[in-house]
């Protein structure tokens, strides 16, 4: 295993003529930064949407998790718990980078639908006027990337991982600031790589599309029941950025 690397000086990303460029460590304010790792959950912090009885809580696991339970008073396919922050805080701009990303695993990759990224504020996930999120639809273990702009979709790409029962993906994307999206769905893909020299299970895919959002979006996470029987999500993390 190699050494960590020393910079005596520290380093900063900004530049010379800025206020802190002689500070010798990165610049928190460079980048505009969500994450929770659900050890300890803080409800306060999201806005929930539950249908009936279904909740959202601190469950035991690894490096701390955030169980999603939809209805089971009278569980119907339609029904659905989402988690997304209190407030809505990442636009989408050229010349600025954006990204998320979430860790989560799902009781039924086939009979669930989920939606995962950057979308607005909304009781009703599942219809998303914009945002970047990825999407799997109940029946189908087909997971999508999607850019919307005003209830349109612009572009789209097809994820070739296939998820499973029980089993940790991992979904992350990239915006790049210049009209791209980088996306990638996978187990393992976040976190320390044992072997440098094998890439982790996962897919990287590329879209271009025509516009993206202008609205402020918020980091969210939804699960759809998918059918008349409770289900759940086991959520691990949630990350969002943007450069300022």
């Amino acid at each position: 295993m190699s050494s960590p690397m020393r910079i005596t000086a520290g380093f900063t990303q900004d530049a010379p003529f800025q206020p802190l460029a002689q500070i010798g460590q990165p610049n928190p304010m460079f980048y505009a930064t969500f994450f929770d790792e659900f050890i300890g959950y803080l409800s306060g912090r999201y806005t929930e949407t539950n249908t009936g009885n279904g909740s959202i809580g601190q469950t035991a696991g690894a490096f701390g998790r955030a169980l999603f339970t939809t209805n089971s008073s009278t569980p119907a396919a339609t029904d659905i718990s989402s988690m997304q922050v209190d407030a809505a805080a990442f636009t989408l701009a050229s010349g600025y980078k954006c990204a998320y990303a979430c860790r989560f695993q799902v009781a039924s990759a086939t009979n669930c639908a989920f939606n995962a990224g950057l979308i607005q504020t909304t009781t009703t996930p599942f219809t998303v006027t914009d945002g970047i999120y990825f999407g799997k639809a109940s029946g189908s273990t087909a997971i999508t990337l999607y850019v919307v702009s005003g209830s349109t979709v612009t572009g789209s790409v097809a994820m070739t991982y296939t998820p499973a029962d029980a089993t940790d993906l991992d979904l992350a994307f990239l915006y790049d600031g210049k009209g791209n999206v980088q996306a990638w769905a996978g187990a393992g893909l976040i976190g320390k790589v044992t072997n440098q020299n094998t890439a982790p299970l996962g897919y990287t895919s590329k879209v271009t599309p025509t516009s993206f959002a202008t609205a402020v979006l918020n980091p969210t996470v939804a699960l759809q029941s998918g059918t008349t029987a409770s289900t759940t999500l086991n959520l691990d993390f949630l990350y969002a950025t943007r450069e300022r």
